[in-house]
């Protein structure tokens, strides 16, 4: 059972399972003595076995949960086949708490600077951690919105714990009696694409207006 590079875990090896549990992208290499003595299927699929030195192989991608039936060839009774389950457990995306505030607030002007703090943390592997928000200005229907991102001062308990923290200074940032700012925390760990992106709870920072 070959691991997602991503993971950095080691291949492992079991001898005539009762089931396999896997990581979903793992790779699964299934050996068998005797050649093309056998035949392999996932579920309803047949799959293609390779010979070589008195054994065959087959190669799975787990994507999914299934089974995998593996009987003779050259035999056509239950005592020559198995069924052996196959769980594909998903890889789950990164955990993201805001820490403080942790809440709305609501203040009387633009002076003051809020500290935020997080934590995040990942079966694998973090990769990358940030602030985002949203500016609304305006009143009435005439709203405009301004979407920005900041950077974090992170520290790295390990590959797959991160405490994060940062100040919103919330002049600079341009908020104005009347505006708010709407704020999160967005996370990937180490899967390539947008599987593992997650995002921590909203809050919202709003500046008392006239």
């Amino acid at each position: 059972i070959i691991p997602p590079d991503y993971t950095r875990e080691t291949s492992r090896t079991v001898q005539d399972p009762e089931r396999i549990e896997a990581l979903q992208g793992s790779r699964l290499r299934l050996t068998m003595p005797g050649g093309g003595r056998w035949r392999v299927r996932f579920g309803t699929e047949a799959l293609a076995a390779d010979e070589s030195g008195g054994a065959a192989s087959v190669d799975l991608p787990l994507a999914r949960s299934g089974y995998l039936a593996i009987e003779r060839a050259d035999r056509d009774d239950s005592a020559s086949r198995r069924l052996i389950p196959v769980t594909v457990v998903p890889d789950r995306a990164p955990t993201i708490r805001v820490d403080r505030p942790g809440k709305d607030l609501l203040l009387p002007d633009a002076t003051p600077v809020v500290g935020v703090s997080a934590a995040a943390t990942d079966d694998f592997g973090l990769r990358s951690l940030e602030l985002r928000y949203t500016k609304v200005s305006g009143s009435g229907e005439q709203f405009e919105f301004e979407e920005g991102a900041l950077p974090l001062a992170i520290t790295r308990e390990s590959g797959r714990a991160w405490q994060a923290r940062t100040d919103l200074a919330l002049s600079k940032i341009g908020l104005a009696p009347g505006d708010a700012m709407i704020y999160r925390l967005v996370g990937r760990d180490e899967r390539p694409g947008d599987a593992g992106a997650a995002s921590s709870e909203t809050f919202f920072i709003e500046v008392a207006g006239p």
